[in-house]
């Protein structure tokens, strides 16, 4: 069934107010008139829907604007929260078409990318977005941690001022990651609850502790949030789940880590969400007792190809590279990119005619050139051939820290 679709940014409070009760229908959520009501008076992002042909809103979307971190510079970004659209409405082409204008739209600004929390990956690559996150989520019993020592001292974060000072450690911290969510005023500011550091929703009905680290000159070191979780045999032991641990040195790790063990009395285990270069199999004993997965909550997608690869570190001396890309949902970014760079630095992008050293997807180069994938294993993907010039590409597209959460 397809019909007329129009796109519009909902300006007034009882729309918003509308589009809630529509995202809450399309997700089954339990329904929260309260909520809803505060979200649609202030929303966090910009509210945008589809309409249909007689005029009902049949589709709504929530796009936050976030500072995200790329090739160790800060880019706007907008990120999608909750992209819904009603059960009898669904068939229509209300997503692509709500997307697609969105998309456009930042696009037109000169972003490089979108990102998003997916409901189904598959889904969301019709669009364009790709997996570009690579968390590493580890679990190891508290007596693994034994060795370390806590050489720094450690305080509850209790002010807004020491909230401040977690914030330079983590902006700092971030800076080398790419996609980085560097969050906004408003993420830093108080939490009325009384409470510091990043909440996690998987434990929302769990009180979250912060401490905050300072090396012998007293200058903030490293902070961790956690939440506890108990155990099977009891509330009295259990998990600290720590939601957020950022540190400048190898030394206000290990104190960190010292500071974990000091809790043995009633943490048994301990689990961590962290960048995978911060590997616990490396830096525990027993590296096999280590729990270890991947987590990879988040896609992005480029919006565009020739400000991307502009952006993009580029190898040491002089030379150049082409790369043929198509982009089915964007396709005004589908052609061929010639580039030329020296010492580091894009010094030019042409679209070329010829022939390319590169062809690959949209969503291949985007986990290019986050650095999820290096061009070895983007040979694997469907859509990706290598005809000439591999020694250069080989320099360009690398494994790089990523850490977008």
């Amino acid at each position: 069934m397809s019909q007329e679709i129009k796109i519009r940014k909902l300006n007034t409070e009882q729309e918003r107010f509308q589009a809630e009760r529509l995202l809450a229908t399309s997700f089954l959520h339990d329904w929260n008139e309260k909520e809803a009501q505060e979200a649609a008076r202030k929303p966090n992002g910009d509210v945008f829907a589809a309409f249909g042909e007689n005029g009902n809103m049949i589709s709504a979307t929530l796009v936050l604007q976030r500072a995200s971190t790329f090739e160790g510079k800060v880019v706007s970004c907008p990120e999608f929260h909750m992209i819904g659209t009603l059960p009898e409405a669904r068939g229509a082409g209300a997503v692509r078409t709500l997307l697609g204008s969105i998309l456009r739209e930042h696009a037109s600004k000169g972003e490089l990318f979108a990102v998003l929390i997916p409901f189904s990956f598959a889904f969301y690559r019709k669009y364009g977005f790709e997996v570009a996150s690579e968390i590493l989520a580890q679990e190891a019993g508290i007596e693994q941690f034994a060795s370390f020592r806590q050489e720094f001292e450690a305080e509850q974060i209790l002010s807004q001022k020491d909230v401040d000072e977690a914030r330079q450690l983590y902006t700092d911290f971030m800076a080398k990651y790419n996609l980085a969510d560097l969050r906004s005023e408003e993420d830093w500011k108080y939490r009325g609850s009384g409470e510091f550091g990043e909440r996690s929703w998987e434990y929302a009905d769990k009180t979250h502790y912060s401490y905050l680290f300072r090396d012998g000159n007293g200058k903030p070191a490293a902070y961790f949030t956690f939440a506890f979780t108990h155990g099977a045999d009891g509330p009295f032991t259990g998990t600290m789940r720590v939601t957020e641990l950022i540190f400048n040195s190898p030394e206000a790790l290990c104190s960190v880590f010292g500071f974990f063990y000091g809790m043995r009395a009633k943490i048994t285990d301990v689990s961590l969400e962290l960048p995978r270069d911060v590997d616990l199999s490396l830096l525990l004993p027993e590296c096999d007792s280590v729990k270890r997965r991947l987590n990879g909550y988040f896609m992005a997608r480029i919006l565009n190809v020739d400000k991307v690869l502009a952006a993009l570190c580029q190898p040491k001396g002089e030379g150049k590279y082409s790369i043929h890309v198509v982009d089915r949902f964007l396709p005004e970014n589908t052609g061929t990119y010639d580039v030329s760079y020296r010492d580091g630095r894009t010094m030019e992008i042409t679209r070329g005619t010829e022939s390319a050293d590169l062809d690959v997807t949209v969503e291949t180069l985007c986990q290019m050139a986050v650095g999820l994938s290096d061009l070895g294993a983007a040979l694997y993907r469907e859509g990706t051939i290598l005809r000439s010039n591999r020694d250069v590409l080989e320099q360009v597209f690398v494994r790089k820290p990523l850490f977008l959460r």
